[in-house]
């Protein structure tokens, strides 16, 4: 380009339509930008007032300044190959997240959430705790949505806070991954050149027409950018910005009717929506399978069943996690649980004289590093005929005597069956909860109570009261109330209780 500009080259770009000019005026450096403004608007017949001028230039620079180039993909090949494998994926564009070789548990996470996507049914996967089940279900949504599976997968966790901070993160990735941002341009370069400010989000265009690109704190609408608008777009790479919706909500937010832009999910993923408190009250699990079947599974149009692949860690044997994996309790679930030690080692007497050791650590031997070199002068005898889901998973920071502080899977587990206890340890990393201690009340109801305690029917008022309370202890999740009838002497009997969800 030279400057100052030709009458010929004046009058070309006064003919100019505005969305034609502001794509003109983006190549040229902001600069120039002004400059030929300034000329054009000088050279407009009738001649403007000062007012009407300084309107017409912000309002162009404006538009310049809202307008995005988008270049082709950097690798359209490897593109085009991670589209297909989704591994490969996330390996590639989130290598830090996912450094580690893919186990079969998290294979099995992977693939039931394609399956899902894919042929549709429900999913329910128990893994072991630390297996990355919330990076598995966030960024397999991201996955769904770019490789066209999936325009509007919803992620539900425990929390509806928990949700949008994780909900944050990937923003954050899908802003700040250059790799993802080169092979995906037409997502990544809108993503990150909104930043850190959402209202910009509204205003941007790309080739003239609006990305309609969304940030909100639970959910983000990717942009929709057509070829027509895309330069120099090679023919074998299909533009993935098609206005694809991910939503990250917990388990005790707003589920039911979700919807954004008149559009509803297409998939649910559950992530590990129970606490260690949740799981124990009959109350919530009651109230969580209700939002399960209810909620979640009536969020596609028109109240139809998406949809849903759940990824858990069992609590106990009561638990949602435990009952939606288990395939006689429910069948239609597909379920599945994985464990941290797949098969025992043969010499396990010599594993029960490591766990006694490192009980016993004294202050001479903090850090029960006596029973780790009893491990290591023992190690073939000892891993003999074990077989760990993923060998991957240890601690090799180093000890205080300059050694790693474990040096196998194996050793890591029964560490923490040492530190935990065994009961813990198959609960919540081989998903095999020991059964329950004490006496079945499962069969106990509340008119079987009244009539073993006071003889009457339930609700029935013994004769001689003159007074009826109700206390009710409030609870966090549920108000247990309990009714009571009083005579003389202040002698009462209970003739209801129950409990009302909060």
């Amino acid at each position: 380009h030279t400057m100052p500009l030709t009458t010929t080259e004046t009058d070309f770009l006064l003919s100019l339509s505005d969305s034609d000019l502001t794509r003109v005026l983006a190549e040229l450096p902001i600069e120039e930008q002004a400059e030929v403004l300034s000329i054009l608007a000088s050279s407009t017949k009738p001649k403007m007032d000062e007012r009407e001028y300084q309107r017409q230039l912000m309002s162009k620079r404006r538009k310049s300044a809202r307008d995005i180039t988008i270049p082709p993909p950097a690798e359209p090949s490897r593109r085009n190959e991670c589209l297909g494998e989704p591994e490969l994926f996330l390996r590639t564009y989130f290598a830090d997240t996912f450094s580690q070789p893919f186990t079969g548990s998290r294979r099995e996470m992977l693939r039931s959430i394609i399956d899902a996507a894919m042929y549709g049914g429900d999913y329910a996967v128990a893994a072991p705790r630390g297996e990355g089940k919330t990076r598995l279900a966030l960024y397999g949504a991201v996955y769904l949505m770019l490789s066209g599976l999936s325009s509007f997968p919803i992620v539900i966790g425990k929390s509806q806070i928990k949700a949008q901070n994780e909900l944050k993160t990937i923003k954050e990735k899908l802003q700040q991954s250059e790799l993802l941002i080169a092979d995906f341009p037409e997502v990544g370069v809108p993503f990150r050149e909104v930043g850190g400010w959402s209202s910009r989000a509204r205003l941007q265009t790309a080739g003239g027409s609006l990305t309609n690109i969304e940030l909100a704190a639970d959910h983000i609408i990717f942009p929709t950018i057509t070829r027509d608008c895309l330069d120099r777009w090679p023919s074998d790479c299909e533009p993935c910005s098609r206005g694809q919706i991910m939503s990250s909500l917990g388990v005790d937010g707003p589920i039911r009717g979700t919807n954004y832009r008149d559009r509803r999910p297409t998939l649910a993923i559950l992530d590990d929506i129970e606490s260690k408190q949740t799981a124990d009250s009959d109350t919530t699990i009651e109230a969580n399978q209700d939002i399960i079947e209810k909620d979640v599974g009536g969020l596609g149009p028109n109240g139809t069943r998406v949809s849903r692949v759940m990824l858990c860690t069992t609590q106990n044997r009561k638990c949602v996690a435990y009952m939606y994996t288990d395939r006689k309790q429910k069948p239609s679930w597909k379920g599945v649980r994985f464990r941290s030690l797949v098969t025992p080692p043969d010499r396990v007497d010599l594993w029960d004289e490591y766990i006694e050791m490192r009980q016993g650590r004294t202050d001479d031997d903090p850090d029960a590093r006596e029973a780790h070199w009893f491990y290591l002068n023992q190690r073939e005898a000892m891993e003999a005929g074990a077989v760990v889901g993923n060998e991957h998973s240890y601690d090799t920071r180093p000890s205080s005597d300059g050694d790693p502080i474990e040096v196998s899977a194996l050793q890591a587990y029964y560490n923490r069956v040492a530190d935990f206890g065994r009961d813990a340890v198959a609960t919540e990393y081989d998903n095999d909860p020991p059964p329950p201690s004490g006496p079945d009340t499962s069969s106990l109801t509340a008119e079987l109570i009244m009539g073993r305690m006071s003889g009457l029917e339930r609700r029935q008022v013994p004769a001689g009261a003159t007074v009826v309370t109700v206390g009710v202890d409030v609870g966090k999740y549920a108000c247990h109330w309990v009714m009571t009838a009083w005579g003389a002497g202040a002698a009462g009997t209970v003739i209801d209780y129950g409990v009302i969800e909060v």
